[in-house]
């Protein structure tokens, strides 16, 4: 029966030590944390291209705007300079005929 005895109370003192072993890491350290996500990087290059090509395409359209302006100030101006030329040779017809009526 001590036999039995001493056994119980080795086995008693190796569970108590387990026990004491494994509350002494309690509360069990925290998980590390998971590193941040990182940036979706092809979102951001598509929202550029998208802005890009928007911006590309509103300067596009103010440059085929400035485009057409420029010919029809062209126009204006070739269309004006010819009208000044007939002005002026109009009124140089008419100081000729009135010297020679004189």
């Amino acid at each position: 029966m001590s036999f039995f005895f001493v056994t119980c109370v080795q086995r008693e003192r190796e569970r108590e030590r387990v026990i004491q072993e494994a509350s002494a890491d309690w509360p069990a350290p925290a998980p590390p944390l998971p590193s941040p996500p990182l940036p979706d990087l092809s979102f951001s290059a598509t929202v550029s291209l998208f802005s890009t090509c928007k911006s590309v395409w509103e300067l596009s359209k103010i440059f085929t705007y400035a485009a057409s302006v420029s010919a029809m100030v062209r126009s204006y101006s070739v269309r004006a300079a010819i009208f000044f030329a007939k002005l002026s040779l109009t009124r140089a017809k008419r100081s000729v005929k009135i010297l020679k009526s004189f």
